[in-house]
């Protein structure tokens, strides 16, 4: 119930998250972004805050800390974010997140 893509050889594009997430029959509870294709980001996040069980993100590519809080403001269960330098997160959004 973990999709991890830290160690995938190549790029890895929605397509591919959407089969994992559809294998698990969207009950993952875990998930580390790496290595996805940069136009494919948006929508793999988009596909990942549709999975009700999700505990645990790790965000290791570049992208919008406004835009990541839209897709997982209504995410009960998210209890770890962690994100790269690569996500620059203005002061506002911490308590957001909380």
């Amino acid at each position: 119930m973990r999709l991890d893509f830290s160690r995938a050889n190549g790029k890895v594009y929605w397509t591919s998250v959407r089969a994992y997430i559809r294998r698990s029959k969207a009950m993952l509870t875990g998930a580390v972004i790496a290595n996805l294709a940069t136009p494919s980001t948006a929508k793999a996040l988009q596909l990942l805050s549709r999975c009700p069980n999700l505990e645990y993100l790790e965000l290791r590519t570049a992208f919008g800390a406004n835009d990541l809080y839209d897709l997982f403001k209504h995410s009960k269960r998210l209890r770890t974010l962690i994100t790269s330098a690569n996500v620059t997160m203005p002061l506002e959004y911490v308590p957001r997140f909380l």
